[in-house]
C-alpha cells in the first residue's frame, strides 16, 4: 500500500517511506480491496497465494502505516474455504463490520458476500 502527500510524493510519516506491505507467507500475495476503519485505520483485503492454492486474506493496519496488532493477533488474517479462494471487493459497514465479496473453488465454483464479525477491528471469525 502507498500513501502519496497532496502534491504526489510518497508520504513520509507513512511507515517512514510511504509504502507497507503485508507478508502471509504466501508466493504471491495481492490487494484486492482496501478500505478506511474507525480512528484512522486501514483495512486490505485480497489473496494470499500459494504454490498449492489460494486463500483470501485482511491485513489491519495503523493510521502510521505500521501493522495493526491489536486486530488479529498481528494484523493479519487468512481465510480457507476449502478450496481456491480470494477476495475481490472489501467494504465496512457503518457499525465497523468487514464484508467481503468472496470466490471460492469449493464444493465447484461460487461466489457470494462474507462478512466477518468484528469489534472495534478485531476479527472474531468468518462467517461463510
Amino acid at each position: 500500500m502507498l500513501r502519496y502527500t497532496s502534491i504526489g510524493d510518497l508520504d513520509s510519516t507513512f511507515s517512514g517511506d510511504g509504502m507497507v506491505f503485508a507478508d502471509f507467507g504466501a508466493d504471491n500475495d495481492i490487494a484486492r480491496g482496501v478500505a478506511p476503519a474507525s480512528g484512522g485505520r486501514i483495512v486490505v483485503g485480497g489473496l494470499a497465494n500459494s504454490l498449492v492454492s489460494s486463500d483470501f486474506g485482511l491485513a489491519f493496519f495503523r493510521p502510521n502505516g505500521r501493522r495493526d496488532g491489536q486486530a488479529a493477533g498481528q494484523g493479519l488474517v487468512v481465510a480457507d474455504l476449502g478450496g481456491n479462494d480470494r477476495a475481490n471487493a472489501l467494504a465496512l459497514q457503518p457499525d465497523g463490520r468487514i464484508v467481503l465479496g468472496v470466490l471460492s473453488s469449493a464444493e465447484g465454483p461460487r461466489c457470494g458476500p462474507g462478512r466477518i464479525r468484528t469489534r472495534d477491528t478485531r476479527v472474531k471469525s468468518p462467517l461463510l
